[in-house]
């Protein structure tokens, strides 16, 4: 699946080298390093030091990455997760939401047009949530 997920990535990145924050749980540095020879891989723990990560709650660690993930020029996440959903919220807040893709590709543009909420949705944002929000 992570060529998939590179896939996905190289379509709406197609910048050779660019720094890639990744926000990810997995531990096996070598299971990220096919990512290495297009981007410039950032996990959080190499600002470790500089953001004094070791003085935070790590409680709070995850809450720092999707404000980070949000700040984002193109964000792609997981269609189903609660935590690419709110980190999408806060990309649509920002008028961020058509640099904002999911993965697997049949979700990859459900940012890209207008939808009200319908069925079940937990794992998604939805546009009324932001739109027109300050007038």
């Amino acid at each position: 699946p992570l060529q998939d997920i590179l896939d996905v990535m190289w379509r709406h990145t197609k910048v050779h080298n660019e720094v890639l924050y990744l926000s990810t749980d997995e531990t096996d540095k070598d299971v990220l390093a096919p990512l290495s020879a297009h981007y410039q891989v950032k996990l959080l723990g190499d600002y470790a030091d500089k953001v004094g990560l070791h003085e935070i709650d790590p409680n709070f660690v995850g809450m720092i990455e999707q404000v980070v993930a949000s700040k984002a020029r193109i964000f792609i996440g997981t269609w189903w997760s609660t935590f690419t959903a709110y980190i999408m919220r806060m990309r649509g807040y920002r008028g961020l939401n058509h640099q904002s893709f999911y993965y697997p590709k049949p979700f990859e543009k459900e940012m890209q047009r207008f939808q009200h909420p319908e069925g079940l949705g937990w794992w998604r944002e939805w546009d009324p949530a932001w739109y027109q929000l300050d007038e």
